[in-house]
């Protein structure tokens, strides 16, 4: 099996059309879209990523860090998709999916849409509570009220 044929699935090959790389959300797997594929017009290619330790990856080890994570799906993607393609990212799908959209574009390969939900754009996302100093940290907790 390659590596292709490990990091995606889809439910029929369809040649010709548009491709919809569709990430799901952080507690799903590829069933998530399991009915998209119905939706799509015939000439487009529902390609589903399959994270490793979920879905029929559950006994790969887990990634817990974006960047390896995108990385292994780039490279593995020059053998599946093809141009155009589009990319659906659900919660952390979506940050996924702009990862994805970020290295592809970098190889010339950028994707014809990107599109996300239930997920902030990355130029809202705040530091992290945990990665702040000791006094940020109390600063943040006395404005939230959280002193008493």
């Amino acid at each position: 099996m390659s590596d292709a044929d490990v990091w995606f699935s889809a439910p029929s090959q369809r040649q010709g059309g548009l491709q919809l790389i569709c990430f799901h959300h952080a507690g799903g797997n590829t069933s998530f879209f399991r009915r998209w594929g119905h939706c799509l017009p015939n000439e487009n290619e529902p390609l589903y990523v399959n994270y490793p330790g979920r879905g029929a990856r559950y006994l790969d080890p887990g990634s817990t860090q974006i960047d390896p994570f995108v990385s292994d799906l780039v490279a593995a993607s020059d053998r599946r998709v093809r141009v155009p393609y589009a990319l659906f990212g659900y919660s952390l799908g979506g940050i996924l999916a702009y990862e994805f959209a970020r290295k592809m574009a970098a190889m010339g390969r950028p994707p014809a849409h990107l599109v996300v939900g239930a997920v902030k754009a990355p130029h809202l996302f705040q530091t992290r509570l945990s990665d702040r100093s000791d006094e940020e940290l109390i600063r943040k907790l006395i404005s939230c009220g959280g002193t008493q």
